[in-house]
């Protein structure tokens, strides 16, 4: 498919997307109506698509396109709950906005793999990563070795731990579908108690991959109820103190605040 075929997709909101790693840019497109005019079928209309200076990393287009109509991730595959992606839970299709985010951390995945200068002078093939791997993967950038730009500054524990996912998610997928024979990442548990619904003490278990970063949750500043409260009331716009409110219960990040004015 030429790339007159895709559109350049429009991302600058995180630093998955705004990257310059070693000089160059990542390059995530969008199937548009000039693919579906080629012989694309229509249900991949919107899906992400990534292009590479050496061509398209056919297998990891794949990937994306078969979580694009809900055909991954399938009902056993094992999730990470702290990165909003839940073990056990059933088969889902998940949204655009969260499809397009896992393709600019996959081309950013693509390209660590094919810089053999940080792997011992060869490439890795991103399709048969290792928990070592992804551990490396998640060194470089802690070190500033694989940064947001060639001033090597490193990044954030959330920003490397959706990549971690996005990567354990591609190498899973590969193993189902027969590219690879190796995709064993080990399963955390912890356990803690929360109050039900019906006000009853339960206990919840949380399972995740013991190879993604976690960040320090005393590292994480929240306001309190009442800086909350005092940041409304300074507003003199009721439309804008009402959408506060719901970018504040509601959790909304910002892009997500941006889509909606």
């Amino acid at each position: 498919m030429p790339e007159s075929a895709y559109e350049d997709e429009n991302v600058s909101h995180t630093e998955d997307v705004r990257e310059l790693v070693v000089g160059r840019r990542r390059r995530v497109f969008t199937i548009d109506h000039r693919a579906i005019a080629a012989g694309v079928h229509e249900q991949y209309l919107g899906c992400p698509f990534i292009m590479t200076g050496t061509g398209c990393p056919e297998q990891v287009n794949l990937h994306l396109q078969e979580i694009w109509i809900g055909k991954w991730p399938e009902f056993d595959v094992p999730k990470d709950r702290s990165s909003s992606a839940y073990i056990g839970r059933k088969k889902y299709r998940a949204m655009p906005g969260s499809v397009r985010e896992t393709a600019n951390k996959l081309s950013n995945l693509v390209s660590w793999c094919a810089e053999s200068n940080l792997h011992g002078g060869k490439q890795l093939n991103c399709l048969a990563l290792t928990e070592n791997d992804v551990d490396g993967y998640a060194t470089d950038m802690e070190r500033g070795c694989w940064s947001v730009d060639i001033s090597g500054r490193p990044l954030s524990a959330g920003t490397i731990a959706g990549r971690q996912v996005a990567a354990i998610g591609l190498a899973l997928w590969a193993k189902s579908r027969g590219y690879t024979t190796e995709a064993r990442f080990r399963i955390s548990e912890h356990r803690h108690k929360t109050i039900g619904t019906g006000g009853a003490m339960q206990i919840d278990t949380k399972r995740r991959y013991a190879v993604v970063r976690r960040q320090n949750p005393n590292s994480v500043s929240v306001p309190s109820l009442l800086e909350v409260a005092a940041a409304l009331m300074a507003t003199p716009d009721v439309a804008v103190q009402l959408g506060s409110k719901l970018a504040y219960h509601a959790g909304l990040r910002a892009h997500e605040i941006c889509a909606l004015t």
